[in-house]
């Protein structure tokens, strides 16, 4: 089978947008089917990296627009959405089996508020992945009177952490565009050019050895997972 020439922006335009099957087939400009194989190159894996790190950044961006449209409508609903984006924002920079974003960078951007980058980092780490926060720590309180001897009431406070005002969603979301703009973008276009010339100068030997790209839907035991590892620890 012979495969279409190698086009300079990857090979995006042959993935479908849904994988429906456990061995992944795409169909090449020329109709002929080609099966997905994985690539361990420097370039390959640093590109994929980086379109996971594209998608949590525009689900923060969109997460953050649709706090803005609430407009304190529905608090429920908008403290969801920030922790959705508290969570996929973190794991730009934290943890994870791929490469990261450069903290130090991205709070050199322009206009950057350092106190919303703060803030969203801190709630993941505190208010949704530990139970150490004010929000999910309420206490009982007992109000005396000035000399301690009689109780004028008790009552059970929550601290509501939870909610941040449709300006600084507003703000936090345009700084996240900025990071899309000003340091995904680029660092992409020349992870592509890369990519494809790595690709390009595979031999036959390299080809042929190529892992056929298999995707289980229980990601925690996903060969997938477990083969970056272990190529990146290589």
């Amino acid at each position: 089978m012979t495969l279409p020439p190698q086009r300079r922006e990857g090979l995006e335009a042959f993935i479908p947008s849904e994988i429906t099957h456990v061995r992944v087939t795409v169909t090449s400009e020329d109709g002929k089917i080609v099966v997905a194989l994985m690539t361990n190159g420097k370039a390959g894996l640093e590109l994929a990296d980086l379109q996971g790190v594209q998608s949590d950044l525009e689900h923060v961006s969109e997460c953050c627009r649709r706090v803005v449209a609430l407009a304190n409508e529905d608090d429920t609903l908008a403290i969801s959405l920030l922790d959705s984006a508290s969570v996929r924002y973190r794991q730009c920079f934290k943890g994870g089996v791929r490469k990261l974003l450069n903290q130090a960078q991205v709070l050199k951007l322009s206009d950057v508020d350092v106190s919303l980058h703060d803030y969203f980092i801190n709630r993941t780490d505190k208010y949704v992945a530990h139970s150490v926060n004010h929000l999910e720590s309420p206490v009982s309180v007992v109000i005396p009177s000035d000399d301690r001897r009689m109780i004028y009431g008790h009552m059970v406070i929550t601290f509501d952490f939870g909610k941040v005002s449709p300006d600084r969603a507003s703000a936090f979301g345009a700084f996240v565009e900025a990071i899309l703009r000003e340091i995904v973008a680029p660092a992409r276009a020349a992870l592509e050019l890369k990519f494809a010339d790595e690709v390009a100068g595979l031999s036959v030997e390299e080809i042929s050895a190529l892992i056929p790209l298999s995707v289980r839907a229980n990601l925690q035991g996903s060969d997938l997972l477990r083969n970056r590892k272990n190529k990146k620890a290589t």
